[in-house]
């Protein structure tokens, strides 16, 4: 049964195995209908039950049989679980983690750095703590290490209480 269709995913089309490419023409319309081999496939039962089966959630698509699926496509499922819903979901589109990317991807944020820094030493910081790595030999970036100093300078005690939430120098370090 597996064999009596191909998937074609740049067309998005279902073709029979046994299709010769031959479509009858149709003289009166412009729509050209399968041909007769491709249509015993929208026939087929076993067709109909995968066709209406539900769609894997995203975690489950890691699963997915690498014999049945394209690998162009498995790949990129695999790569980017949980981005699915940032494409899909119309919600999603108006969300600061998505226009902050898109922002930064435009050059829209060149002139804020010290936010930029901030962004980078947290996502370098929850790195490391995922793979069991302290922050020691951490490069922060420049403007973000300038103004935590300069907070340090002012009020050591802001500068613990910030240190609390983000990654930072410790005060031994900065003197």
């Amino acid at each position: 049964n597996e064999n009596t269709w191909r998937n074609d995913h740049v067309n998005l089309c279902v073709f029979s195995t046994a299709c010769h490419g031959e479509i009858p023409n149709r003289k009166n319309g412009a729509w050209r209908l399968p041909c007769a081999q491709c249509c015993t496939v929208l026939r087929d039962k076993h067709f109909k039950q995968v066709i209406n089966k539900p769609t894997p959630s995203d975690e489950n698509y890691i699963y997915a049989n690498f014999r049945f699926r394209n690998q162009l496509l498995g790949q990129q499922y695999v790569k980017n679980i949980g981005l699915r819903d940032l494409i899909e979901n119309l919600n999603a589109k108006n969300t600061p983690c998505v226009h902050y990317p898109q922002g930064v991807l435009s050059s829209k944020y060149n002139d804020t750095n010290v936010f930029g820094g901030l962004v980078h030493a947290m996502m370098t910081k929850l790195d490391r703590e995922e793979h069991g790595v302290g922050m020691q030999n951490f490069c922060y970036p420049p403007a973000y290490n300038e103004f935590m100093h300069l907070v340090n300078i002012h009020s050591p005690r802001a500068h613990h209480f910030l240190k609390a939430y983000l990654p930072a120098q410790t005060h031994r370090s900065i003197q």
